[in-house]
């Protein structure tokens, strides 16, 4: 989304500034995360749990919201392809549910589970977004629809767990729950990787920044790479 100039979070500045910044100026940024950051961590549980309640699975399944054990995914053969995915859904038999761990469940080795799974991401969404949700969901109150910033999101992340599906679960404004269910787009995540894989590699393997856009990622990434200017 940021490479597409979609995440109105951050654009293509910040992705060459964090494939090529020193491994200790990565870590001592991740040690001071933004407030919103925080807090979207803290809610997404909840937000998870909300979900749990809203789609509810045929007679005689369950569904288990489990949060992924490593923060980080890369593709099996795309290997700049990296994705971060909140929580992973499985919709088991309620006779084989209670039997299994968060781990069992996660093993892609366990029974197959894993044909059983779909993605969950998780939105708290505050004021300065609101808009962008709002816009979306007027459009037509049935559709699952999301803003584009959160589609090039999702369908990233099918394309990097070579999965079917990602549902949404987004709080708006901090009372109004939607959750929405997005398919595996093809046509689009082969435009996506096309445009990531030039990004790769024209700009972070040629080590050649993104050319100037005026946002704060774009100034952090010329203070470092420029420190002796003012």
């Amino acid at each position: 989304a940021s490479i597409s100039c979609e995440n109105p979070f951050g654009g293509p500045a910040k992705v060459y500034d964090d494939k090529t910044c020193p491994l200790d100026v990565l870590l001592e940024r991740s040690q001071r995360p933004t407030n919103e950051a925080e807090t979207g961590n803290v809610f997404e549980a909840a937000l998870a749990r909300r979900y749990c309640m809203a789609a509810k699975p045929e007679p005689g399944k369950v569904l288990r919201v489990v949060q992924s054990r490593s923060k980080t995914y890369r593709h099996p053969t795309c290997e700049w392809a990296l994705a971060t995915p909140d929580r992973f859904v499985f919709r088991l038999p309620e006779s084989a549910s209670k039997g299994y761990t968060s781990s069992d469940l996660l093993k892609a080795d366990k029974d197959d589970w894993r044909k059983f799974m779909w993605l969950l991401e998780c939105k708290l969404v505050g004021p300065r977004m609101m808009r962008e949700w709002d816009t979306s969901l007027e459009a037509d109150e049935d559709a699952d629809r999301v803003p584009s910033y959160v589609y090039v999101q999702v369908q990233w992340q099918m394309f990097v767990l070579e999965q079917a599906r990602c549902d949404v679960a987004a709080l708006l404004g901090g009372t109004k729950f939607h959750h929405f269910r997005i398919d595996r787009d093809q046509p689009y995540i082969d435009a996506l990787v096309k445009v990531g894989g030039a990004f790769w590699q024209e700009h972070v393997l040629a080590r050649v920044p993104p050319p100037p856009d005026g946002s704060d990622s774009y100034d952090r990434l010329q203070a470092r790479l420029f420190p002796e200017l003012p």
